[in-house]
């Protein structure tokens, strides 16, 4: 007869995948020339779990080099950007009890076009891309099988 057991354990229960794009408008104490480069640091963000997902809410600092007084000049203005996003999540399993959000950045945010606009502004467009795992209690069922003594005289083993 077999016999199965419901195991509650830990497990990936549900995950999402998501692009996050952003664009955003900048004044610089400036009116710029010219973008000599743009980069991205300092990227933090924390995860909520919402009934249909996850929420995303996070900040990063934008560094943007540029030429100013007919180019003869350069300075680097530094912003804080903040950001919110919603990752669905495609549910594998039922969680059993209270579940936890992990949440990897798959790629830090890259700056993927600066421009100077018209009103002397200058226009930022990041994207990154987020990857969100959920963990929780969850069931499994087992067959289980019983367990056999091995017998003595037919086992290597024994008496050697």
């Amino acid at each position: 007869m077999k016999n199965y057991r419901h195991i509650i354990t830990k497990a990936v229960i549900g995950h999402g995948k998501k692009k996050l794009d952003c664009k955003t408008s900048i004044a610089l104490p400036q009116r710029p020339n010219r973008i000599l480069g743009c980069w991205i640091v300092n990227h933090q963000y924390q995860a909520k779990k919402l009934p249909d997902g996850v929420e995303l809410v996070g900040q990063y600092e934008v560094n943007i080099w540029y030429a100013f007084g007919g180019s003869k000049k350069t300075a680097v203005h530094a912003e804080s950007i903040h950001y919110k996003g919603t990752v669905p999540i495609h549910y594998d399993s039922k969680p059993v009890s209270r579940d936890d959000v992990y949440i990897k950045s798959i790629d830090e945010p890259e700056c993927e076009r600066v421009k100077i606009e018209e009103n002397g502004k200058v226009c930022v467009e990041t994207v990154h891309c987020v990857h969100v795992e959920v963990i929780g209690e969850t069931s499994i069922c087992v067959e289980t099988f019983q367990r056999q003594e091995p017998d003595e005289s037919s086992s290597p083993f024994y008496g050697t």
